[in-house]
């Protein structure tokens, strides 16, 4: 058959050598690609005119082009600077250089029509223009070696159809017309001037017809044709020639595009040659326009040769800046036109080989937003994850979604895709291969990072039941990841509490605690932790029964990993609900955990993570409830922590606040010297206050770690301490504070935070009320006087306390109310008598003076309260049981007569309020104190009155 004539298609910007003489100056030559391949051996040893270095031999055997600019000479550019050596063929594109470059001319200046026949004479080649070097590009490189998988494993095609591809290298068959091509481009241009006419009768063994068009500055370079008997030979031979381009655009037939797309595949697993394909426009060009236009086979060498060139990241710039490149790929990875279920189906491979492509390109750091602002491809992925069939293909999509989702700008993108976050679930659930389910719970861990994020993943349906499943089931790092990404839901704060009632999930992560010794465990015990933060979950936790024993025994027996102190710090918050302190003392959680911090030493500079601070936050919380103060003080929690008081350290002021509460209802010289010991802390203790309501931390702790609670509460029992307590406590900041807790709760009832307050705490103003009285009482020693802070702060705390005791919330007191109006008649001038008494009588204070005539017998005392709350403990009977020569004093604050050195406390003086209170609780209590009556106004009796 013979050649079709190459006419009319011209490439005309195609550079072999560059012009600098011509034109306005010099032009600068285009970027080169680095060729480092040997040259093919094949014809070389025919090749007269062979030069290494990409030079010519002239008519002399002189190298015509060693010296000459060009991209593939060496030494000057013409200009002075030097040029690439060994430029890649495959790089050669035409339409990337300017249009006033001139081209080489191959035959001579005459347009001439070239066609493949015998072998011509042989001759030496001339330069084509005078002053402008010829150069011959280098000869072909060995053969780039082909899997067989994908040829071998191909249907062969019909007859009628795509003929089978030629698989011939350039260098093995003896049909291959290289020799005649070489012969052709070798002969002299006087040679190829008288024969071309005569030659354009004559016959083509290959099928390949070259079209030379010369003109001056706008030289063209060859147009080719090639016929059905094209072999991958001859495409080969004119690539390896700077000839790419121009054979690319000689290719017409589907088969013909078939070939072209597998040499270009070919080509594109090398490593050393990927970059020059991948620079080269034209050819990323054809590729997509087969993907477009070819047949099956054609597409699917397209498309991996796309993939190819997608596994090195040099070729990633060339490639993402290819127009509709990751579209038309996410066309093929979600067409399901061609899909077959055979291994060797051609649209299977096709769109295996577009996700590979895809994933690659993910894999760059720079790609991933670009790539996720094509909604092509994230559609593309979710389909290819749902199908049910492509088993491979879904991992690299998976994989591909989980590199998108590394980035954070990403997540809009990928949440915003309908159907992704549900595929990711989807396959999570469906997988029964490790690398997809542990890519796909990667994704749905990133993407749950984000505060916005967490509780649209986490309604997102078939999510939870996906994750669940894998950490119950799956092992290894599947199950990291699952439980990786729960531990992110479940910071959460809108997933708190439905995700601790999402039926069957605590019990799977009691199983993975239990199951699990390693990242697993840990990411499950921080689950936990994140349950316990959530004030309204703290209650049920402890109900459910199964919880709080996983705790305890965590927190007792893991030494190795961080699962210990996820327990600690579940432990710490759920001890501040107070009606969870009697069951976690019930639980054995004291006992592990004043060990952790004796092991970790008195000084907190020296321990080692956060364990031990949560150690002392822990004992802070409990030692707030009533009923855990005796246990913590019989257990030794004030011995323990004592070192810590007089520390300028954070833990100071937890420290400080723990024993404030523990001793609270003590009356004993240690407890006064304890007090004494945190005196330094008060300031501390008043700043967390503020900084509490502030919404902000403060020097060693952040916001949230310490409730609202356990800073008035600590207040509360300090403003019930000693008059230096008092003092202390009773400036305009600390009342202000208290205030605003007050008015949060019952005058503008707003929703409160995270550390308490609001309208929905009543714990915190209820403390807020007994400081505020305790205070109070402490500046207005009678009714009527005003507090030192002005009338508009004495109004707005007269309202609250009026709002505070006709509040109808069900955990208020009326003990409480009774303290708020007895507040605000004190403010108010409004008399309510004389002084409140306690007469619950004690005999835990005993008389153990060195004076042998009391034989350390016991004194039954009792308390009186005056009214600015100080409480002065008297004994039943008014003389102490003191022998009528014994002259030592009774200290009401001790409750028991001074010893050696001792003086009573001045800040406690008897006066007639407390005569008449005292003389009238022993008459009305029946208990057998001092008959004696006062007869007028003059007359005092106290208790132990010098006979």
């Amino acid at each position: 058959m013979s050649p079709r004539e190459a006419h009319g298609t011209h490439f005309s910007e195609h550079l072999f050598t560059l012009d600098y003489d011509s034109g306005g100056g010099p032009v600068p030559p285009p970027t080169a690609i680095p060729h480092d391949t040997t040259p093919n051996s094949v014809d070389d040893e025919e090749d007269d005119d062979f030069v290494p270095g990409g030079g010519v031999r002239g008519p002399n055997g002189v190298n015509a082009g060693a010296n000459q600019s060009g991209p593939s000479s060496e030494g000057n550019n013409g200009d002075g600077s030097s040029g690439p050596l060994n430029v890649d063929p495959l790089s050669v594109d035409p339409a990337a250089h300017p249009l006033d470059v001139r081209s080489r001319d191959y035959v001579g200046e005459d347009d001439v029509t070239v066609h493949l026949g015998n072998r011509q004479r042989r001759a030496p080649r001339t330069t084509a223009t005078g002053g402008t070097a010829v150069i011959v590009p280098p000869s072909p490189p060995p053969s780039v070696r082909r899997r067989s998988s994908i040829i071998q494993s191909a249907d062969p095609p019909s007859p009628s159809s795509v003929p089978e591809l030629d698989t011939t290298g350039s260098d093995g068959d003896a049909s291959s017309v290289l020799g005649e091509l070489d012969d052709m481009l070798d002969n002299s241009v006087e040679d190829l001037s008288s024969e071309g006419d005569n030659s354009s009768g004559t016959g083509s063994s290959s099928g390949v017809s070259v079209g030379i068009a010369s003109g001056g500055r706008n030289t063209a370079l060859p147009t080719l044709q090639f016929s059905a008997s094209t072999t991958l030979s001859d495409l080969r031979y004119f690539a390896e020639r700077g000839l790419i381009v121009p054979a690319l655009a000689g290719l017409d037939t589907p088969r013909l595009f078939a070939l072209g797309s597998r040499m270009i595949a070919d080509y594109a697993k090398s490593p050393a040659r990927r970059v020059a394909v991948a620079s080269n426009a034209s050819i990323l060009r054809f590729l997509m326009a087969v993907i477009r236009e070819g047949d099956a086979q054609g597409r699917e060498y397209a498309v991996e040769a796309i993939r190819s060139l997608t596994a090195t990241e040099e070729s990633d710039q060339f490639l993402m800046q290819t127009p509709n490149l990751l579209s038309t790929l996410a066309g093929v990875a979600a067409d399901r036109s061609n899909t077959g279920h055979g291994s060797d189906s051609r649209g299977s491979k096709a769109r295996l080989h577009a996700c590979i492509a895809i994933m690659n390109l993910s894999c760059g750091k720079s790609n991933k937003v670009e790539i996720a602002r094509i909604p092509e491809v994230l559609l593309a992925m979710r389909d290819v994850m749902m199908d049910s069939v492509m088993t491979e293909a879904r991992l690299k999509a998976t994989t591909c979604i989980k590199n998108l989702s590394n980035a954070d700008a990403n997540d809009a993108a990928l949440l915003g895709t309908p159907g992704l976050v549900e595929a990711l679930g989807h396959v999570t659930a469906i997988s029964g291969d490790s690398a997809i389910t542990t890519n796909a719970c990667l994704a749905l861990m990133n993407l749950s990072i984000s505060k916005q994020n967490k509780h649209r993943v986490f309604r997102t349906p078939g999510v939870m039941d996906a994750l669940m499943s894998t950490a119950m089931n799956a092992s290894g790092e599947a199950r990291v990841k699952a439980c990786s990404a729960l531990s992110n839901l479940a910071i959460g704060y809108d997933n708190k509490i439905p995700m601790f009632e999402y039926p069957g999930f605590v019990e799977v992560i009691i199983s993975v605690i239990g199951t699990d010794g390693d990242e697993a465990r840990t990411k499950a015990c921080s689950i936990l932790w994140s349950f316990a933060a959530e004030m309204k979950n703290q209650i049920p936790v402890v109900k459910r029964g199964d919880i709080l024993p996983v705790l305890v025994r965590v927190a007792r027996e893991d030494m190795q990993t961080e699962a210990r102190f996820k327990c600690v710090a579940a432990l710490t918050l759920l001890a501040e609900s107070l009606g969870n302190a009697v069951p976690i003392l019930r639980s054995g959680a004291l006992v592990p955990l004043m060990d952790i911090l004796e092991e970790a030493g008195p000084d907190p500079t020296q321990w080692k993570g956060q364990t031990a601070s949560w150690c002392v936050g822990f004992l802070m919380n409990m030692a707030q409830s009533d009923d855990a103060v005796r246990p913590l003080r019989e257990a030794g929690v004030v011995e323990l922590l004592t070192p810590l008081l007089t520390l300028d350290h954070y833990q100071s002021l937890k420290a400080a606040m723990a024993v404030t509460f523990v001793c609270r209802y003590d009356e004993c010289d240690e407890a006064y010297d304890l007090l004494r010991k945190t005196e330094s802390v008060i300031p501390k203790i008043i700043t967390l206050l503020h900084n509490t309501l502030s919404g902000k931390g403060g020097n060693g702790y952040k916001y949230g770690v310490f409730t609202l609670r356990s800073s008035v509460g600590c207040i509360q029992s300090l403003a019930a301490g000693p008059d230096f307590m008092k003092e202390r406590m009773a400036t305009g900041p600390v009342f202000e504070s208290l205030l605003r807790v007050l008015n949060d709760f019952c005058v503008d009832c707003t929703p409160g935070a995270i550390v308490g307050g609001g309208k929905d705490d009543f714990v915190s103003p209820t403390l807020a009320v007994r400081a505020i009285h305790s205070l109070t009482s402490f500046l207005i020693p009678a009714p009527g006087n005003s507090l030192p802070f002005g009338p508009i702060f004495d109004d707005r705390l007269v309202n609250a306390m009026d709002k505070f005791e006709h509040n109808q919330h069900s955990g208020l007191k009326n003990a409480d109310k009774v303290l708020a109006r007895e507040t605000r008649h004190l403010i108010l001038g409004i008399e309510d008598g004389p002084c409140k008494m306690n007469s619950k009588t004690s005999e835990d204070s005993m008389d153990l003076s060195e004076n042998d005539s009391n034989d350390g017998r016991a004194v039954r005392t009792f308390l009186l309260e005056d009214k600015r709350g100080r409480r002065f403990c008297v004994p039943v009977d008014p003389s102490g049981k003191r022998n009528f020569y014994d002259n030592r004093q009774w200290c009401y604050r001790r409750g028991r007569f001074c010893k050696a050195g001792e003086t009573p406390d001045p800040a406690f003086k008897w006066n007639r309020e407390l005569q008449l209170a005292y003389a009238s609780a022993l008459s009305s209590q029946n208990l057998p104190g001092d008959s004696r009556s006062i007869s007028s106004d003059d007359e005092m009796t106290p208790p132990m009155a010098d006979s």
